[in-house]
């Protein structure tokens, strides 16, 4: 399904990568992606706030495959789901891109 996903017509394809669930970016080795990468870092279902080095560490680790420069930071899904009513607490979720935007900004500031 990977060479599929390659051929597709978009600057960007946006990848959960918060959960255990999510998997590797194996397939993705090798250069075979070339676009942007929307990379999930935050689990919208669990209520534990992660750290910003958590998310710093994924980012880290998704680096090496698609290139720091080609990385966006957001949640996996949205905070509600498809749900009519959000799975985490507004504060939680508050919390949650606070934790993401200081991660951004640790980035930023080892790598710029």
């Amino acid at each position: 399904m990977i060479d599929e996903i390659v051929e597709l017509k978009v600057d960007q394809l946006v990848l959960e990568y918060a959960t255990k669930r999510a998997g590797s970016f194996d397939a993705f080795e090798g250069d075979r992606w070339d676009g942007e990468v929307g990379l999930g870092v935050i689990d919208v279902k669990n209520p534990r706030v992660e750290s910003p080095e958590e998310i710093v560490s994924r980012v880290e680790k998704a680096k090496d495959v698609f290139g720091l420069e080609k990385i966006t930071l957001n949640p996996d899904c949205g905070f509600a789901s498809g749900r009519p009513w959000p799975v985490v607490q507004r504060e939680v979720a508050y919390a949650k891109l606070r934790s993401q935007t200081e991660a951004a900004r640790m980035l930023m500031k080892k790598y710029a």
